[in-house]
């Protein structure tokens, strides 16, 4: 089976349409007239009469129409091609412009629509990343908290650890060096089991006369000291101050522990850090267990956690005799003892070491009106120093 293919389209196909129906309709007209004619001449006497001037009138005529119809075909056609092809490249470049036009605002739109869309992305997942940063900022935080922490307890578990081998051990040397429980004892009681230790003590007084007669002297001393807790847990920490008032009668009033303070000291620095308590001549006095012949003040609301370190700085003032003395004893171990002495020209001061290791006693100056001294050695309960004065 044979299939004829479609006629192609061509440019001018609307203009060859146009001169085609010109044709087929001048055509049609001469196809009538023949038929008509033919119709007359199917009688046998038409034949005769073909040379006849009625025929051969239309004859003539028929040509002549074909003629004419075929020159105005060729006539019309470029004519009509031409306004067809105006027509159409017009409506062409219309469709063109509002094609382009819309294609234009459609692209405008979609560019705006993406542009919002990607903003808003974008904005997300900056929050997204922040709340990421943040998140991870936080957990590492945490995570070197944790570290620490755990470093600390370890490192804290791994010293007592050590301390309680180290103590058994002790306990052990003791009993084998003293061969005497008692002693041994005592030993491990105020040496070996303290909870506390101090660390720097300092004392620094300065004499004055009271009047001309010289009999008596005004007293001002600064106590400072740190102390360092060396157990594993929370302890409460009693500080007491003793101070002789042998005097009162003709001095009333005038010995006095005035202030108290308390501050932490940071260990890696060992520098002095905040203030944790301050207590004036109003606060002491609700402390204050006795006037005469001692005050006697206790401070009993003091709490220092393991491993901790405070520093106690007190003032104080009495009446002394011109030739007196008085000892510097300390009631818990300490590292050392220094003493810093102001005077007048006319008052002798000298120091006395309460230890063993007079070596150990260093005399850091020793001028006309100022002495200090300082016992670096290891003190234990009840060591120290002695001062005596006379005129």
């Amino acid at each position: 089976m044979s299939t004829t293919p479609p006629p192609k389209n061509t440019p001018n196909s609307a203009d060859n349409l146009s001169g085609r129906e010109t044709l087929l309709r001048l055509g049609f007209v001469v196809v009538i007239e023949i038929i008509l004619g033919f119709s007359v001449a199917l009688s046998p006497t038409v034949i005769s009469k073909l040379s006849s001037e009625p025929w051969k009138s239309l004859i003539s005529s028929v040509s002549v129409s074909f003629f004419a119809a075929a020159i105005l075909s060729a006539t019309l056609e470029p004519v009509a091609r031409k306004q067809t092809r105006e027509d159409l490249n017009k409506a062409i470049g219309d469709a063109q412009s509002h094609a382009k036009a819309s294609l234009d605002h459609e692209l405008e739109t979609l560019k705006e629509v993406s542009q919002q869309e990607f903003n808003t992305a974008t904005n997300k997942l900056e929050e997204v990343l922040n709340a990421i940063e943040t998140s991870s900022q936080e957990n590492r935080q945490a995570f070197d908290d944790a570290i620490d922490k755990l470093r600390e307890e370890s490192q804290r578990s791994f010293e007592n650890a050590i301390n309680e081998l180290v103590k058994t051990s002790v306990d052990s040397m003791l009993d084998m060096l003293t061969r005497d429980q008692r002693i041994s004892a005592e030993l491990r009681r105020y040496v070996v089991r303290q909870d506390f230790i101090f660390r720097s003590y300092s004392d620094t007084i300065q004499f004055k006369w009271t009047d001309e007669s010289r009999e008596y002297l005004y007293t001002y001393t600064e106590t400072s000291y740190r102390i360092e807790n060396l157990s594993d847990r929370v302890l409460p920490y009693t500080n007491r101050i003793v101070l002789e008032n042998l005097y009162e009668d003709q001095y009333p009033d005038f010995a006095q522990i005035e202030q108290i303070e308390i501050y932490a000291v940071d260990r890696g620095s060992n520098q002095r850090g905040e203030q944790l308590k301050a207590y004036g001549l109003k606060d002491i006095q609700e402390f204050t267990k006795s006037r005469s012949p001692l005050v006697c003040v206790e401070l009993n609301d003091i709490e220092i956690k393991d491993g901790a370190i405070i520093e106690v700085k007190s003032t104080l003032k009495s009446i002394r005799r011109v030739n007196d003395f008085e000892p510097f004893l300390l009631g818990r171990i300490a590292d050392e003892i220094e003493l810093i002495v102001m005077h007048p020209e006319d008052l002798k001061v000298s120091i006395e070491p309460m230890h063993p290791a007079t070596d150990k006693l260093i005399t850091k100056l020793d001028l006309e009106e100022l002495k200090h001294w300082r016992l670096e050695a290891g003190i234990l309960p009840f060591q120290g120093l002695e001062l005596s004065w006379r005129r």
